[in-house]
């Protein structure tokens, strides 16, 4: 069981008529145990309040950094696609940047559901 402020305030003790401890000292001293007691409670209350929600925006940035990384190795399979397709076909016409024409596996269009998915999300 454990003890709280209440308890230490509420303790009584018998008093022998010799060699006993002065009751009034007695009652100071538990005073201010049970008073320091109760502040490290809260104390320990806030400390478990903060670490939830230290605990919860890391479970967001580990999700945030699994994003970017599955961003980051699709960006460079497009780049790798696009540089074979250029060595396939060279003629610029060929190439959907020549003219004009986005290329299906465009950046922005690989980039958007990232994007979308966080914005507004980073606080810096």
């Amino acid at each position: 069981m454990r003890i709280t402020p209440m308890d230490i305030r509420q303790q009584q003790f018998t008093v022998k008529m010799f060699r006993g401890f002065d009751t009034q000292e007695v009652d100071t001293f538990l005073e201010d145990l049970a008073s320091d007691y109760e502040a490290l409670l809260k104390e320990n209350s806030l400390l478990k309040e903060q670490l939830q929600a230290l605990e919860e925006r890391a479970r967001g940035l580990e999700e945030r950094e699994k994003v970017l990384q599955e961003t980051l190795v699709t960006t460079q399979r497009l780049v790798e696609e696009m540089k074979d397709q250029a060595k396939r076909d060279p003629r610029p016409e060929a190439h959907p940047a020549a003219t004009g024409r986005r290329s299906p596996l465009h950046p922005r269009d690989v980039l958007a559901p990232a994007r979308a998915g966080h914005q507004g999300q980073y606080r810096g």
